[in-house]
Protein backbone atom coordinates (compact mmCIF):
# COMPACT_ATOMS: atom_id res chain seq x y z
CA UNK A 1 0.00 0.00 0.00
CA UNK A 2 1.21 3.15 -1.02
CA UNK A 3 0.24 6.22 0.71
CA UNK A 4 0.49 9.69 -1.83
CA UNK A 5 2.45 13.00 -0.35
CA UNK A 6 0.36 15.70 -0.24
CA UNK A 7 2.50 18.34 1.27
CA UNK A 8 3.00 21.70 -0.78
CA UNK A 9 6.34 22.48 0.33
CA UNK A 10 9.79 20.32 0.68
CA UNK A 11 10.23 19.01 4.00
CA UNK A 12 14.20 19.06 5.75
CA UNK A 13 14.73 15.96 7.50
CA UNK A 14 17.03 16.83 10.65
CA UNK A 15 19.47 14.27 11.63
CA UNK A 16 19.24 16.10 15.30
CA UNK A 17 16.18 17.21 16.58
CA UNK A 18 15.57 21.34 17.16
CA UNK A 19 13.77 21.94 20.78
CA UNK A 20 11.23 24.14 20.96
CA UNK A 21 8.08 25.05 22.57
CA UNK A 22 4.25 24.67 21.98
CA UNK A 23 1.22 26.05 23.70
CA UNK A 24 -2.33 25.97 23.52
CA UNK A 25 -3.34 29.74 21.91
CA UNK A 26 -7.21 28.48 20.93
CA UNK A 27 -9.95 26.23 21.54
CA UNK A 28 -13.06 25.75 19.54
CA UNK A 29 -12.51 29.81 18.64
CA UNK A 30 -12.00 30.92 22.03
CA UNK A 31 -8.61 32.76 22.97
CA UNK A 32 -6.16 30.45 25.85
CA UNK A 33 -2.86 31.05 26.96
CA UNK A 34 -1.95 27.29 28.24
CA UNK A 35 1.99 26.72 29.77
CA UNK A 36 4.95 26.66 27.31
CA UNK A 37 5.43 22.79 26.60
CA UNK A 38 8.65 21.16 25.34
CA UNK A 39 8.79 19.79 21.85
CA UNK A 40 11.55 18.03 19.14
CA UNK A 41 11.21 18.95 15.66
CA UNK A 42 11.82 15.97 13.61
CA UNK A 43 11.43 17.57 10.36
CA UNK A 44 10.45 21.49 9.00
CA UNK A 45 9.37 22.94 6.12
CA UNK A 46 6.89 25.96 5.06
CA UNK A 47 3.95 24.42 5.45
CA UNK A 48 4.37 22.65 8.66
CA UNK A 49 6.34 20.38 11.18
CA UNK A 50 6.78 16.57 12.01
CA UNK A 51 7.35 17.04 16.11
CA UNK A 52 7.49 14.78 19.08
CA UNK A 53 5.72 15.74 22.42
CA UNK A 54 5.07 13.93 25.67
CA UNK A 55 1.81 15.50 25.92
CA UNK A 56 -1.04 14.28 24.28
CA UNK A 57 -3.62 16.41 22.15
CA UNK A 58 -6.72 15.59 19.96
CA UNK A 59 -6.81 15.99 16.44
CA UNK A 60 -9.34 18.58 15.78
CA UNK A 61 -8.88 22.11 13.64
CA UNK A 62 -10.73 23.39 16.37
CA UNK A 63 -7.34 22.79 18.83
CA UNK A 64 -4.84 26.28 17.69
CA UNK A 65 -1.13 26.06 18.65
CA UNK A 66 1.35 28.17 18.81
CA UNK A 67 5.47 26.58 17.79
CA UNK A 68 8.37 28.06 18.79
CA UNK A 69 11.86 27.49 18.22
CA UNK A 70 15.43 29.18 17.22
CA UNK A 71 17.26 29.24 13.74
CA UNK A 72 20.17 31.36 13.11
CA UNK A 73 19.85 33.53 16.20
CA UNK A 74 15.83 34.72 14.80
CA UNK A 75 13.05 33.64 17.05
CA UNK A 76 10.16 31.88 14.82
CA UNK A 77 6.68 31.16 16.36
CA UNK A 78 4.19 30.02 14.39
CA UNK A 79 0.72 29.33 14.61
CA UNK A 80 -1.01 25.80 13.47
CA UNK A 81 -3.09 22.75 13.69
CA UNK A 82 -2.82 19.09 14.50
CA UNK A 83 -3.36 16.99 11.39
CA UNK A 84 -2.22 13.50 12.65
CA UNK A 85 -0.73 11.79 15.86
CA UNK A 86 0.56 8.55 16.69
CA UNK A 87 2.39 7.25 19.49
CA UNK A 88 6.20 6.88 19.01
CA UNK A 89 6.28 5.21 22.77
CA UNK A 90 4.33 4.85 25.88
CA UNK A 91 5.48 8.55 26.73
CA UNK A 92 6.20 10.10 23.47
CA UNK A 93 3.39 11.64 21.00
CA UNK A 94 4.45 12.34 17.25
CA UNK A 95 2.13 15.16 15.68
CA UNK A 96 2.08 16.34 11.92
CA UNK A 97 1.76 19.92 12.26
CA UNK A 98 0.44 22.39 9.24
CA UNK A 99 0.96 25.89 9.82
CA UNK A 100 -0.87 28.91 9.05
CA UNK A 101 0.88 31.04 7.43
CA UNK A 102 0.87 34.70 5.20
CA UNK A 103 2.90 34.56 3.02
CA UNK A 104 5.98 36.99 4.22
CA UNK A 105 6.00 34.22 7.33
CA UNK A 106 6.36 31.72 4.72
CA UNK A 107 8.83 33.07 2.89
CA UNK A 108 10.60 34.38 6.22
CA UNK A 109 10.90 30.70 7.16
CA UNK A 110 11.83 29.19 3.76
CA UNK A 111 15.14 31.08 3.50
CA UNK A 112 15.69 30.09 7.20
CA UNK A 113 14.73 26.42 6.18
CA UNK A 114 17.03 26.72 2.81
CA UNK A 115 20.26 28.13 4.98
CA UNK A 116 19.79 25.42 7.63
CA UNK A 117 20.15 22.56 4.60
CA UNK A 118 23.12 24.27 3.21
CA UNK A 119 24.74 24.57 6.54
CA UNK A 120 23.84 21.09 7.41
CA UNK A 121 25.46 19.71 4.32
CA UNK A 122 28.57 21.52 4.84
CA UNK A 123 29.06 20.20 8.84
CA UNK A 124 28.86 23.78 9.83
CA UNK A 125 28.76 24.68 13.68
CA UNK A 126 24.75 25.44 14.37
CA UNK A 127 25.10 26.69 17.47
CA UNK A 128 22.64 29.47 16.46
CA UNK A 129 19.76 27.07 16.47
CA UNK A 130 17.89 25.20 19.18
CA UNK A 131 19.34 21.61 18.54
CA UNK A 132 17.92 19.45 21.27
CA UNK A 133 21.40 18.76 23.49
CA UNK A 134 22.40 15.22 25.01
CA UNK A 135 20.94 16.09 28.32
CA UNK A 136 17.34 17.47 27.26
CA UNK A 137 17.30 14.66 24.83
CA UNK A 138 17.98 12.23 27.66
CA UNK A 139 15.05 13.82 29.44
CA UNK A 140 12.76 13.63 26.88
CA UNK A 141 13.38 9.72 25.90
CA UNK A 142 15.40 8.14 28.05
CA UNK A 143 18.19 7.50 26.32
CA UNK A 144 21.28 9.96 24.95
CA UNK A 145 21.28 11.58 21.65
CA UNK A 146 24.59 10.16 20.80
CA UNK A 147 23.15 6.46 21.72
CA UNK A 148 20.01 6.99 19.73
CA UNK A 149 22.01 8.47 16.91
CA UNK A 150 24.85 5.53 16.74
CA UNK A 151 21.97 3.23 16.73
CA UNK A 152 19.23 4.52 14.45
CA UNK A 153 21.11 6.63 12.17
CA UNK A 154 25.04 6.29 11.51
CA UNK A 155 27.17 9.16 10.35
CA UNK A 156 25.93 11.63 12.93
CA UNK A 157 26.51 15.67 11.72
CA UNK A 158 28.97 17.61 14.01
CA UNK A 159 28.07 20.36 15.42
Amino acid sequence: MSFANKRKFHRLMLAEPLYGTLKIVGLNEKKLDSKLAHMFILDLGAGGVRIHSVHSFPVTPDLLLEFGFTLFHTDHRYLGTITRKSSHSDKVFEYGIAFSLDETERQRLLQSIHLLSIRLRQGAELSSCSFCNDEQYASFYGVSLSESISADRPGRISR
